[in-house]
């Protein structure tokens, strides 16, 4: 076995890490306090006082929402990336992907409320800065996992069209989108999303003024029928997710049209970042909705549930599987894991 390069020990060491840092620390959110020791209760009030963490100390729905899914994603996630890297699995790439994706759009929400849901100070900047590299490794994680193969260090692009060029002729056309109905769904999806984010969504981070009446209206009656008080209210943390979907997710939509009305194989990486972005995104708005105080907004929540399982549907379906499914070949299925 080759030896584990300096990348590999980085992030076993710090999946290692991770680990006692979550049990420990994090999960006091969350867990009853007597679950804990004394020190690390202890060591939580000290960073409390010291690094005026107000998320922390205030302990906000949305927060606890994302601590829950560090507890039951990400730290199986853990484990299961240490065993993979000091194994050099290949099945690693594909969860680094997710765990990457997801563990770096927790802390849009974070970091955003940090630095814009107050009057900023160089206490909260320094907060900003206490909890960045917990988006930053994961993003380089990610990152690295999506540009190069794992354990290969061919770069992603040049193996796949390699590889892909031998298996499908470049005027091979796919068979009709009417007889592929998980491709149809996509295309819609995506193609759909394109309105909505930009008449709907949009009016969250853009005055209202330059949108039309009918479409402000909209979202007014909205707000008002399904009680989304995230809509109404605006808090930071939501703009600081809407701004993602405008500036990240609504470039990608087209493409994503493209390549599933054409079954582009290339699609996949990029599918299951797109799922893991918005997945993730969708935890601590239906968090809002399901568990405030004042009772579950069912209608809110169904609403916004179609952004949570497609997405989430997407990623397991190209996490699991080769794509296009009629790339039948042991070599597309080994280089693509």
């Amino acid at each position: 076995m080759a030896r584990r390069s300096a990348f590999e020990h980085v992030f076993i060491l710090w999946f290692v890490l991770h680990i006692p840092i979550t049990l420990l620390v994090d999960a006091q959110s969350v867990l009853p306090s007597h679950w804990f020791p004394s020190f690390a209760k202890q060591l939580v009030k000290w960073h409390v006082e010291t690094n005026s963490d107000w998320l922390v100390g205030t302990n906000p729905l949305w927060f606890q929402s994302l601590i829950c899914a560090e507890l039951l994603f990400q730290l199986p996630c853990f484990v299961l990336l240490v065993i993979g890297l000091m194994k050099r699995k290949r099945w690693t790439r594909t969860l680094s992907i997710v765990y990457g994706i997801h563990a770096a759009t927790t802390f849009i929400p974070i970091t955003g409320e940090i630095l814009f849901g107050r009057p900023m100070t160089p206490e909260s900047i320094k907060l900003a800065a206490i909890y960045l590299p917990y988006l930053l490794m994961p993003a380089i994680l990610a990152l690295r996992m999506a540009l190069f193969p794992y354990p290969d260090q061919s770069p992603l692009w040049q193996s796949t069209k390699d590889m892909v060029s031998k298996i499908v002729p470049s005027n091979t056309r796919p068979p009709s989108l009417l007889r592929r109905p998980f491709d149809l769904v996509y295309v819609l999806y995506f193609f759909s999303h394109v309105p909505i984010t930009v008449l709907f969504d949009a009016q969250s981070i853009v005055p209202r003024e330059v949108f039309p009446a009918w479409a402000t209206g909209a979202m007014d009656w909205h707000a008002r029928v399904n009680s989304d008080h995230l809509v109404q209210a605006n808090p930071t943390w939501f703009v600081a997710l809407v701004v993602c979907e405008c500036l990240l997710q609504l470039p990608t939509f087209l493409v994503f049209v493209y390549a599933f009305m054409y079954q582009r194989s290339w699609v996949r990486i990029p599918a299951i970042i797109y799922g893991s972005h918005v997945t993730t995104t969708l935890v601590p708005i239906l968090a809002e909705f399901l568990f405030n105080d004042h009772g579950p907004k069912i209608m809110a929540a169904l609403v916004y549930s179609p952004w949570l399982l497609l997405p989430l549907i997407l990623t397991i379906r190209m996490a699991t599987k080769q794509y296009p499914d009629n790339l039948h070949t042991v070599k597309l299925q080994s280089k693509m894991i």
